[in-house]
């Protein structure tokens, strides 16, 4: 019987890989244009989406260090704590919706050097202590 169902609607792999194959084209595609890279430039290229993502929070993390240099001050009413502290929770909650939205933008290009890096040092030995 679920074999009946199966053939009518599909398994859940198959939905699972349709969902997700254009994400995988996407680091294929970029993944091919990375082969031409020399070592040197693939570490600089994965070290600038690093930089680039640390920019991107960077106003996010420094608003947020503020707030808690602000909670330090001894002469702070419970009120102004309590504000402080909502405040703090919002921007958390701004910080983890705008990391999801980095990360996902590049996502493609991270797999795609972390694809490459692999197919580099396919046939090589490694000894890890």
């Amino acid at each position: 019987m679920i074999k009946v169902f199966e053939k009518i609607f599909g398994s859940k792999h198959d939905k699972d890989i349709k969902k997700i194959q254009p994400l995988v084209d996407r680091i294929n595609e970029v993944c091919s244009t990375l082969q031409s890279l020399s070592d040197d430039e693939l570490r600089t290229k994965s070290q600038a989406l690093k930089s680039d993502l640390q920019k991107q929070l960077s106003g996010i993390q420094q608003k947020k260090n503020d707030l808690r240099g602000k909670l330090e001050n001894p002469d702070i009413t419970f009120n102004q704590i309590e504000s402080i502290n909502r405040e703090l929770d919002e921007l958390e909650t701004l910080y983890e919706a705008e990391t999801k939205t980095a990360l996902e933008d590049i996502l493609p290009e991270t797999f795609a050097i972390v694809k490459d890096t692999c197919r580099r040092l396919k046939g090589y030995d490694y000894e890890v202590m």
